[in-house]
């Protein structure tokens, strides 16, 4: 029984099928620059995934908008294949941020300012890199601050120390370096009152002089600003000003 020949494409199919083509491509490219880049600043894996999660969505969507079987959509679909397929490659082959390590450290602060304000407290943990050009120091928990006026309040206090870009804040510095401090007022409080927390960070103009690896470091810092996200409509900072000093168990980092 013979069978008719399948009619051979136009020129115009073939000139939208390369035309297809290149643009998917062209996408494919796109979306592996961007998945890399993503990547390279939403290191952490709670970030990371936003890129997993935003790639599976658009080749969900190309996989639905394909069925409709509509040529344009189909096309349309191709293109949000081809960046969902690029975001997942540039995710995965792109450019890698150095291991972490998290050991323990220790974090001493004294502050000048306010007038004789004391912290007790050091414990500290260190997130380290191989190059030691990231890293991060935090006293996150247990600083206790103690004003000379309320001696009974415990105020809390959480400062960390960062140098390198994973962990920047705030304007970038020739150093690289950024310092973060979070006060907590410990009270009294009224009945509808909460705790007041500001969270200062370190600009251009802050002061921090000294030596900062992450084996150990001295900083003397003052000039710190209400960070206008984490503290959205504060207008009055803690004037804090002193030195922060640590040391972090690098050997325990080793392999």
């Amino acid at each position: 029984m013979n069978t008719a020949a399948e009619p051979a494409p136009s020129p115009t199919q073939r000139g939208r099928s390369r035309t297809l083509l290149v643009a998917a491509v062209v996408l494919l490219v796109v979306g592996a620059i961007a998945g890399a880049y993503l990547d390279w600043i939403w290191w952490t894996p709670t970030s990371g995934i936003i890129v997993t999660l935003a790639a599976g969505a658009l080749l969900i969507v190309a996989l639905v908008t394909w069925l409709t079987r509509i040529p344009q959509a189909r096309a349309a679909a191709v293109g949000m294949a081809a960046l969902g397929i690029g975001g997942l490659l540039g995710q995965n082959f792109g450019p890698a941020r150095e291991p972490l390590t998290i050991v323990d450290g220790q974090m001493t602060v004294t502050l000048t300012s306010p007038e004789g304000y004391t912290v007790e407290g050091n414990a500290a943990y260190c997130s380290t890199t191989p190059s030691g050009s990231n890293f991060y120091v935090t006293a996150d928990d247990g600083l206790i601050v103690r004003d000379p006026a309320r001696p009974d309040v415990r105020n809390g206090l959480s400062v960390s120390v960062s140098k390198g870009d994973m962990w920047n804040r705030g304007s970038p510095r020739g150093d690289a370096l950024t310092l973060i401090a979070t006060y907590t007022d410990g009270g009294p409080y009224e009945a509808d009152d909460a705790p007041s927390t500001v969270q200062m960070v370190s600009t251009l103009d802050s002061r921090l002089e000294g030596t900062a690896t992450q084996a150990s470091g001295r900083l003397e810092f003052s000039g710190l600003v209400a960070d206008e996200v984490l503290s959205p409509g504060v207008l009055d900072t803690i004037p804090l000003a002193g030195t922060i000093e640590w040391t972090c168990d690098v050997e325990a980092a080793q392999p």
